[in-house]
């Protein structure tokens, strides 16, 4: 008799045990789960000038028979001073008496400069920069009738080309970025030098 009541005592005791798990277990199931932070991300770095980017060494020669590299970030003034040209013109033709002071190298009258990377480049290197850092677009109202040049790189050369054949599309503002340091900053003629 002790037996039997001793071994209902046994499973009575178990029945309760595991009841209680269960509960606990279903009060943990309803708990609400607490969403997991993300890591903090660190901000962008912000206001950090541009790297000048460098193509093939051009340089003056000096008197001694060396080379000045002109095209080098090692030949820069001030990395961060800047120049900005904007036309007071529809299609920035006003540039051509800039470009026509240099004309010892282009020989050429120029009418605007074409829309692109390398001759806003360009630009910016007759004005004793490195680098262009923007350029907006300009046009002529009579296309047909007027001269447009590209700075072509690998020759060396401005390239004539009729505005209207070549989609009228011109340089009406600029901005630089890099100063030079002299010889690079007064002497244009290492732009127009042939690359080595």
């Amino acid at each position: 008799m002790l037996n039997a009541i001793f071994i209902h005592l046994v499973v009575f005791l178990m029945t309760a045990s595991c009841s209680s798990q269960e509960f606990a277990g279903d009060s943990a199931v309803r708990q609400p789960v607490k969403p997991v932070k993300p890591p903090p991300v660190d901000p962008p770095v912000l206001n950090q000038p541009p790297q000048v980017p460098t193509t093939p060494d051009i340089g003056i020669s000096t008197d001694d028979g060396g080379t000045i590299n002109c095209n080098s970030i090692k030949m820069l003034e001030d990395p961060n001073a800047t120049y900005f040209w904007a036309s007071k013109l529809r299609a920035g033709d006003d540039i051509k008496g800039f470009v026509n002071s240099f004309n010892r190298y282009t020989q050429v009258d120029v009418g605007a400069l074409f829309f692109d990377a390398a001759t806003a480049k360009f630009a910016c290197q007759l004005n004793g920069f490195l680098d262009q850092t923007g350029f907006t677009q300009g046009s002529f109202h009579s296309p047909n009738n007027n001269n447009i040049y590209r700075w072509d790189p690998g020759q060396r050369k401005l390239i004539q080309a009729n505005a209207g054949a070549s989609g009228n599309r011109t340089i009406k503002t600029y901005s630089c970025r890099g100063k030079l340091k002299d010889p690079c900053k007064k002497d244009a003629g290492w732009i127009f030098q042939p690359l080595p």
